[in-house]
């Protein structure tokens, strides 16, 4: 039940702010998504933090550009809302794991 509680909470934060200013959701998603990912899977393998890493970057890449593409951000719009969705994501494995 933690899961689906943490993705409304991010909704909700990146709602809250888009109120005033205007963030990406698409990058805050995946933003978590990385973090997540990356401190769950940190611990098998360094060779697969590795991996991670650059899927986490790539996915990223594509979704920056897509976004760009049909100007729907701008760069700065794009980069925070990537990192309050990374935060968040680190927010929830340190505290709700």
């Amino acid at each position: 039940y933690r899961l689906p509680l943490f993705g409304a909470l991010l909704i909700s934060l990146t709602f809250l702010v888009n109120l005033f200013w205007k963030i990406s959701i698409h990058m805050a998603g995946i933003g978590a998504t990385v973090a997540f990912f990356n401190c769950f899977f940190s611990e098998p393998s360094a060779l697969m933090l590795i991996i991670f890493i650059i899927s986490g970057i790539a996915l990223t890449f594509l979704a920056a550009y897509a976004r760009l593409k049909l100007k729907a951000h701008n760069p700065f719009q794009l980069v925070v809302g990537w990192i309050a969705g990374f935060l968040m994501g680190l927010f929830y494995f340190r505290n709700m794991m």
